[in-house]
């Protein structure tokens, strides 16, 4: 996506507004597993900004939503990451 790509370019504000604009798409359309993946991604670039106050709780849902979709590896990895 366009976020991963600005995301490994090191252009954080703009992966961030990519994300943030899939976000509610992905919600509307029920793709949980891309909505967590998402809210992953939004939370480590949090955490690479410094923020970790914001990236806690995103992180935290993340790994809540892989759990309730069956993906406790994935799960288990978001919670990983968390400080």
């Amino acid at each position: 996506s366009l976020g991963d790509l600005a995301y490994v370019q090191n252009r954080y504000q703009e992966a961030v507004n990519s994300y943030q604009q899939a976000l509610p798409i992905f919600r509307r359309l029920g793709t949980r597993a891309a909505e967590a993946s998402c809210l992953q991604s939004i939370g480590l670039l949090a955490l690479a900004e410094g923020r970790r106050d914001d990236a806690i709780p995103t992180l935290t849902e993340a790994a809540r939503i892989y759990d309730v979709i069956g993906l406790p590896h994935q799960a288990e990895k978001t919670r990983s990451y968390l400080p």
